[in-house]
């Protein structure tokens, strides 16, 4: 893991490891038997653009918020089973694999104010979903 992270949206926070090697931005966390709630996983793309998340590998439920380079959350998957490919609707640059919590988005344009707080290194961060 290249660091970890705070990530805000309202009043939810989740601490996250922050995702850049290859074999992390591949596997996410599939395969973990379980997390601690307010807990997960940040992923940085690099760029802008349609993100594929599968929950194939995953053994519980996610929420998975999409982000915008201006770190503002464009879409949120809730509770979202193991099994499933979820697509972003809107183009973004990171999204969040983390435990479930009640965040909900009031109409699906609506784009949520988020922070980051990085914990250490990684400073260069801050220079449809299913049934």
């Amino acid at each position: 893991m290249s660091g970890q992270a705070i990530v805000s949206i309202r009043n939810k926070q989740w601490n996250v490891s922050l995702a850049t090697a290859s074999w992390e931005l591949v596997g996410g966390l599939g395969g973990l038997p379980n997390m601690p709630a307010g807990t997960g996983m940040l992923f940085d793309l690099g760029i802008k653009q349609t993100i594929q998340v599968t929950t194939v590998p995953m053994l519980f439920n996610l929420d998975i918020a999409f982000f915008s380079e201006e770190f503002v959350v464009t879409e949120v998957c809730r509770n979202v089973a193991p099994g499933y490919l979820v697509t972003s609707t809107l183009p973004a640059r990171y999204f969040l694999e983390g435990t479930p919590v009640s965040l909900k988005m009031s109409r699906p344009a609506t784009r949520l104010p988020s922070s980051f707080r990085l914990l250490r290194s990684y400073r260069q961060l801050l220079t449809g979903c299913p049934p």
